[in-house]
Formats: structure tokens, C-alpha cells, sequence
């Protein structure tokens, strides 16, 4: 819920907490009484609030995996924007009991607008992962649904809360100091042609102030037999990678995210792959989307890395099953919204079938949980999201694992990212 305080201005206010205008022209401090008082500028020009919210929905049906019809919603989640363009990101997590290619599909009013692709040689239980973002108008009721392409094959509600099959949307006012920017391959082929480690997908933008904070996602189906890499460069520099595995020439999707500072001026993030000619085949299965925010102080951010590092003839890591990678805030305003992504890779260490789980918590308590199987020598990648308000004070968000000895091979490859928007970084 949005909250207006004071008469001048309506981003909300928290004592020490001052912003300067990027495109408005008055600069405000927050008085101890949670007002706005102008130092300068024109006081026509405010802080727009960015009117920040979140919706979870789980998996409410009956049966493991559920019986839900060949285009029938497996998770429907239905709001109406209340500010005239609403920008949303969406991501949800789905597992499904199947064999060969099984799709994960999510509309957007009835169109389809993304799917994650999952592949597995034998009957197995396998998580997938959908991203969105774009944006929507006020008056207009939305309806998200996650549907599937083979009947009575995804969810199980029953099992741990349904904390496997979620879907999380955050939504923003479409206005400064926060913008969305997003791009779909159009390249012509399925997939398209492409030489290994050339871009496949990029934006470029410009930051308007000295630590605009970016917030990137991609995800990109492939098209091979094997391991192939996706890795997410930032001005030509790798900054993210996951891994996908397929027994067979399959589809498959895989995704990478980041968030971190840029300085000001121009930058390039991009997508690229380690195998030619294997990725993309139209909007609906590759995209890249940012959340650029142009005055740090409107949110704080949070990156974490897999902790352990060594060479790679060590990975994965020596370590107790229980948590990989976490962070800790401090929480101001009861209004904020938190966005979390993470993904790392994981090995299995025989030719034998094996399933991992991961789980994401907050204070202990488990918001999302994914699934993991391989029946061969090789790696994978697991992802885990999370939107949602919290309580004001201290948090900890941790990534787990239910193995020991299975996960990561260095900071590239395992990742806890998380943005609390409408709480003051300073």
C-alpha cells in the first residue's frame, strides 16, 4: 500500500532520508516530523513515489502432480493497477512429473507472453522458472496465468505448502527515478544462428546519475545435447553464468540475472552462449528486462556471491548440506517491497539418477522451493525467486541446500540478489 506523507511531497519520507532530483529540479531533506522541506529547486517538483506492490500466489489445486486440463491456470493471479502505467516483473517457479519436453507457459490476459522449457530423459520430478516484465495501465484487470503443455503433469500443493509452484509479481508506477526497460529476440531461426560467444540478446541505456543501481534479468531456450552455457556480460565483462544439461538434442531454457551500481553515462548488458547456433527461438523464449534506478537512495540493494572460491578441478565444494549464500538488512518502512533472485549450479557426482532441492528462506522460514535431477556425471542450474512485503526491522534471506558436496564452483556461478524498493539506502 502507498503511503503520502507530508503536503509537498509524496515519495514517502523517513528522517535523514533526502533525494535530488535526476529529471525534477527540487531538492528535498526529511525533516524529523517524516515531512518534506525544500533546500531548493521549485517546490512544483517532487519525488514521485514509485507506489510499490507485491503479489504471491501459490498453486491452489488438489493432487501431486495436480489435475488441471491441457490450457486450464494452474496458478491464476488476478489485480487491478491503480496508477495510470504500471510497470510489473513477474517470475514464478512450477515442478512437473514427466518425461521428455514439458512446458511451463504464462499468459497475460489470455496471450501468451513467456514459457520455461524443461527437459528430462526419464520420468522425473524437474522445477522451471518463467520471467516477465512489461508493463500495464490502471483500470484494466490483470490476469496471470501459469498454464502447462501436457495435462495433469505440473504442481503438487500439497507438498511443503506448495512452496514449489509460486508466482511473484512486483509492481511499480511507471515514473522516475525507476524505469523498465525490456528487449525479446527477433532473430529469425529456431534456434537462430549464432557463433559461440557472440551476443544474442542485449540493451543498451544510459544511467543518469553516478551509482544508478540495475537490477538485470534474461532468460533463453536452447536447442543441443549436452552442457551449454549462458553467460550475462555487463560493458563486455562476464558478471553471471548458469548452466543448462540435456541427455539428447532438446530444448531448454536458462536464465542469469545481476544487480549492482554502473557509473553514468552509456552501458551494454548482453547474452551469450557457449555452444553456436543453439539459442533462441522467438520472443516467447528469450528476453532481457532491467530495473534502473536512477537515485540509489529510493532503494537498497543486496548482492552475495557463493562465498567459497578454488580451482575448478575442486568444484563443486566440500560443504554440509544447509545454507549456501545469504544476506542481512535492516528494513525502515512498513510500505517497501523486496524482490529476490538466485541461482547456482550444482554437479551430480554420478552417472545416476539424482535429485537435489533447493530452498529459499526469509527469517527461517521457507518462500520457495525448487527441484533439481540429473541422471548423468555433469551439471545443472537451480533458481529460486521471491517477492513480498515484511515487517520493519532486521532480515535474513538464505539460500539452502538439502546435500551436501553438490553446489557451486566460484562467485560467477552462484548468485543471492535482492532490491528493497521504497526503503532509503542512507
Amino acid at each position: 500500500a502507498a503511503t503520502t506523507f507530508g503536503s509537498v511531497c509524496s515519495m514517502a519520507c523517513t528522517p535523514g532520508y533526502g533525494l535530488t532530483g535526476v529529471t525534477y529540479t527540487g531538492s528535498y531533506t526529511c525533516s524529523g516530523s517524516g515531512t518534506w522541506a525544500l533546500t531548493s529547486g521549485v517546490a512544483s517538483t517532487c519525488p514521485p513515489n514509485p507506489q510499490p506492490f507485491s503479489i504471491l500466489t501459490r498453486d491452489l489445486g488438489t493432487g501431486c502432480p495436480s489435475t488441471n486440463a491441457l490450457g486450464a491456470a494452474i496458478i491464476s493471479q488476478v489485480f487491478s493497477p491503480t496508477t495510470s502505467t504500471t510497470m510489473i516483473w513477474v517470475a514464478g517457479t512450477g515442478i512437473r512429473l514427466g518425461s521428455l519436453r514439458v512446458d511451463l507457459i504464462l499468459t497475460l490476459n489470455g496471450a501468451e507472453v513467456t514459457r520455461g522449457i524443461t527437459y528430462t530423459a526419464v520420468s522425473e520430478w524437474l522445477s522451471s522458472r518463467l520471467l516477465y516484465a512489461g508493463t500495464v495501465v490502471a483500470s484494466t484487470p490483470v490476469t496471470l496465468n501459469t498454464i502447462s503443455s501436457v495435462a495433469n503433469t505440473w504442481g503438487c500443493p500439497a507438498d511443503a505448502n506448495g512452496f514449489y509452484d509460486r508466482l511473484f509479481t512486483i509492481g511499480l508506477r511507471s515514473t522516475l527515478p525507476i524505469r523498465q526497460m525490456v528487449a525479446y529476440d527477433t532473430r529469425p531461426g529456431c534456434p537462430a544462428t549464432a557463433a559461440a560467444g557472440t551476443n544474442l540478446l542485449s540493451i543498451t541505456f544510459q544511467a543518469f546519475s553516478a551509482g544508478t543501481i540495475v537490477f538485470a534479468r534474461a532468460h533463453m531456450a536452447r536447442s543441443a545435447a549436452g552442457r551449454t552455457d549462458m553467460t550475462l556480460l555487463l560493458d563486455g565483462g562476464a558478471v553471471s553464468r548458469s548452466i543448462t544439461y540435456t541427455n539428447a538434442a532438446a530444448w531448454e531454457s536458462g536464465a542469469v540475472h545481476f544487480v549492482g551500481p554502473v557509473t553514468a553515462g552509456s552501458h551494454t548488458y548482453a547474452i551469450q552462449g557457449s555452444v553456436a547456433n543453439a539459442y533462441g527461438c522467438g520472443s516467447i523464449l528469450g528476453s532481457m528486462d532491467l530495473m534502473i534506478v536512477d537515485d540509489p537512495r529510493v532503494v537498497k540493494f543486496f548482492q552475495v556471491t557463493d562465498p567459497l572460491d578454488s580451482a575448478p578441478a575442486a568444484c563443486p565444494y566440500t560443504r554440509a548440506a544447509g545454507s549456501l549464500m545469504s544476506f542481512t538488512f535492516t528494513q525502515v518502512s512498513p510500505d517497501a517491497v523486496l524482490w529476490v533472485a538466485a541461482h547456482i549450479i550444482r554437479r551430480n557426482p554420478v552417472n545416476a539418477a539424482s535429485r537435489a532441492d533447493l530452498t529459499l528462506t526469509i527469517d527461517g522460514v521457507v518462500v520457495n522451493r525448487v527441484i533439481t535431477f540429473m541422471n548423468v556425471a555433469d551439471w545443472t542450474t537451480g533458481y529460486l525467486y521471491f517477492s513480498g512485503t515484511l515487517s520493519t526491522g532486521f532480515h535474513t534471506v538464505s539460500v539452502n541446500a538439502d546435500q551436501a558436496s553438490i553446489w557451486g564452483c566460484g562467485p560467477a556461478w552462484g548468485f543471492l540478489s535482492g532490491i528493497l524498493v521504497g526503503d532509503p539506502s542512507s
